[in-house]
């Protein structure tokens, strides 16, 4: 049987119409919190300050868009609903993402986002270099992760809190050595990211 007379499935429906309506409700959050000067926090897990609003505005809608157009260009795929999954759970993790307060929230959140995203990299299984990039995106992911977790592990050991905004409050306290240990990991990071870039482009199908 063709992939066109496929049954019917409603998860790209859901997942569009669940991911505008996250859009509106981060445009009245925005407006309501601001109109009665309401802050939003639980503590120690998540801080709901104006750029997280600001941002989980831009991540839903460039959600809303990609969605939107997948539903016709991946109406013939044999994973579309997987495909649908995977992008609705990439937007809630990068939500929270940008809430997280906790270190340990953060980390994870930015681990399961770069997995996640490996995931989408390599969604056409049929193709070798998809395969391909999955693997070597993963591998970057995960040390990418690793490394973060070394920087925030010193920063939060230096500054005695395990929150992000704790961290940014006590930073000008640290020493240089501390300050240097925490920030090595994140250009190490930012290197590895240059060189996934440049090497997931020789994986791409010509």
């Amino acid at each position: 049987m063709s992939h066109t007379s496929q049954q019917y499935s409603a998860v790209p429906v859901v997942s569009t119409t669940l991911v505008w309506t996250l859009f509106v409700g981060s445009i009245v959050l925005v407006a309501a919190t601001t109109w009665f000067s309401i802050e939003l926090a639980a503590e120690p897990l998540v801080r709901i300050d104006g750029l997280t609003k600001v941002m989980w505005v831009a991540v839903t809608f460039f959600s809303g868009i990609v969605q939107s157009f997948s539903r016709r260009y991946m109406r013939a795929n044999r994973d579309e609903d997987l495909f649908f999954a995977r992008i609705m759970l990439f937007t809630l993790v990068v939500m929270a993402l940008v809430a997280a307060d906790h270190v340990v929230l953060f980390l994870l959140a930015w681990t399961l986002m770069g997995l996640l995203m490996a995931e989408l990299i390599g969604h056409v299984r049929a193709w070798p270099q998809a395969r391909a990039a999955k693997r070597l995106s993963r591998r970057y992911f995960l040390a990418g992760s690793g490394v973060l977790g070394i920087g925030l592990l010193a920063l939060s050991a230096g500054t005695g809190s395990a929150t992000i905004s704790g961290i940014l409050a006590s930073v000008e306290t640290l020493p240089r050595s501390t300050l240097l240990l925490g920030a090595r990991p994140f250009c190490s990071g930012r290197s590895s990211s240059r060189r996934w870039s440049r090497s997931t482009a020789g994986c791409s199908p010509r």
